[in-house]
């Protein structure tokens, strides 16, 4: 007659159950085993970070094809690419593997100031496109997850030095994971190596800018579960499978996002994802 339910449980559904003498407890850390992954499950997480390397692959090689347009527009296969056809084209490889791609983001220029823009509309050179993937394995049910910055010709010296700080943050991070650290340590090494290097945040402002979300996030059964890595208090266990994925985010040119997937252990952490880290493609 008692029950305990995730918090996102259906109310009406509640109501229904209540009204049949039940009760209904709605806990914020529903399953809390999830948090530690068994070495079966951290496999099925490694082969969701593999759909998603093998569809930012298609992404890249589809940018390495296009022509360069009189008007900066990137044309491939005699048309404009648009945001919308490169995000095609990475959920149908994903698709053919294995997986199912949903909500893939690739936000060319400005519009990857806003961490959960899509993207939409025609990809222009020298602009930085944001791509975050992060599909289902079929088979599994277990999520994959990963973010790579890339543009097509020459980056401006800003975006260029933002894509360094923001692969020195993240680097920072992955170095400070651990077993037994709190989470909100692990953000405070991405978030004190971008101040390092000069780039002001503001959470407060209009449009945000700078480095105003967490650094990561729980992944596993779903794209988004425990633990948050931002400023909780939350200690990493062994067995932890994390996002790192710091970023900048600009109104004036757009934003820069690289997200690893690791495992936590004892003595620091394993990285799951093995794609390189490179911001221009020819």
């Amino acid at each position: 007659t008692a029950w305990e339910v995730p918090n996102s449980f259906p109310l009406g559904l509640a109501r229904d159950l209540e009204g049949r003498a039940q009760s209904v407890t709605p806990l914020a850390d529903f399953f809390p085993q999830r948090r530690r992954k068994c070495p079966t499950e951290i496999e099925n997480i490694r082969e969701g970070v593999a759909l998603c390397e093998d569809g930012f692959a298609r992404a890249e090689a589809i940018l390495r094809e296009a022509a360069i347009g009189p008007d900066s527009i990137l044309h491939w296969h005699n048309q404009p690419l648009t945001a919308e056809i490169l995000r095609g084209e990475i959920d149908a490889r994903i698709a053919l593997l294995g997986g199912t791609a949903s909500h893939t983001i690739t936000a060319p220029g400005i519009q990857g100031a806003d961490p959960h823009q899509a993207g939409h509309g025609p990809i222009r050179t020298d602009e930085p496109i944001v791509i975050d993937i992060f599909p289902r394995v079929d088979r599994t049910g277990y999520h994959g997850d990963f973010t790579r910055t890339l543009l097509k010709g020459t980056a401006p010296d800003i975006v260029k030095a933002a894509f360094e700080a923001v692969k020195a943050a993240q680097q920072a991070a992955i170095a400070a994971v651990r077993a037994g650290i709190k989470a909100r340590d692990v953000h405070r090494a991405a978030a004190d190596s971008l101040e390092k290097s000069g780039f002001q945040t503001s959470a407060e402002a209009a449009q945000p800018f700078g480095f105003f979300h967490g650094t990561g996030h729980g992944l596993g059964l779903e794209v988004h579960e425990a633990p948050r890595v931002g400023t909780n208090e939350d200690l990493l266990e062994a067995g932890n499978v994390i996002t790192i994925e710091p970023g900048l985010y600009y109104p004036e040119w757009g934003g820069i996002r690289l997200e690893d997937v690791v495992v936590v252990e004892k003595d620091g952490c394993r990285n799951l994802t093995t794609a390189p880290c490179v911001l221009e493609v020819p």
